[in-house]
């Protein structure tokens, strides 16, 4: 089978986007990571398997990329500026982290819940996780609509009863807007509204 019939099928492994015709080539795109200058070596270690697809087929290629690539994957801290960040464009990035496992978000009435594997839940007005893709992890200067909690949303509620402030939950190391972890307490069903302060 042709390298153009296998990817008409679906991202692959071991395409040469120079052997496709010319109108596949046009629409063809890579998932590419390599290494970065200054990044640590545990972060940059292995070579990566590429991933080739047809515009439109982003989703299905982060999870080839990601089922090929679990081990090194693995070997990557998330939690900082990493080469599968650097390589890649935000909505690819984003997409493998959830292909890997690495994250799972939660859409609510215009919030955004992501938790991630390490335990760090981030709270994000819809719209701010939107529109400022890798800029919306930051909670120090323009923090309006993004909160960074340290453990699970739960466990926060829990130590914090019977009355949640935004003093309570900067005290128990809320970073960043503490209005966006209000506001999904009572936008949830599975918390007593009445321990939120107004």
């Amino acid at each position: 089978m042709s390298d153009a019939d296998r990817l008409r099928g679906g991202p692959e492994i071991g395409i040469d986007i120079g052997s496709l015709p010319f109108e596949l080539r046009a629409m063809a795109r890579k998932i590419e990571v390599h290494g970065t200058p200054g990044q640590s070596r545990k972060n940059s270690s292995g070579q990566f398997t590429n991933v080739v697809y047809l515009e439109g087929d982003q989703q299905a290629a982060a999870h080839l990329f990601a089922e090929e690539n679990a081990e090194l994957l693995d070997a990557v801290d998330f939690s900082e500026s990493n080469i599968v960040q650097t390589s890649t464009e935000r909505p690819i990035y984003d997409l493998i982290l959830d292909a890997h496992g690495e994250r799972e978000l939660e859409w609510t009435d215009e919030l955004v819940v992501e938790r991630r594997r390490d335990g760090t839940t981030w709270v994000f007005e819809e719209d701010v996780y939107i529109s400022r893709g890798g800029q919306r992890y930051r909670t120090n200067g323009r923090s309006d609509g993004v909160a960074r909690v340290n453990r699970p949303l739960q466990e926060l509620y829990e130590d914090l009863e019977p009355t949640i402030t935004p003093s309570t939950l900067r005290e128990a190391g809320v970073e960043g807007d503490t209005s966006q972890v209000i506001a999904y307490y009572r936008q949830s069903t599975e918390f007593d509204n009445t321990a939120l302060a107004e």
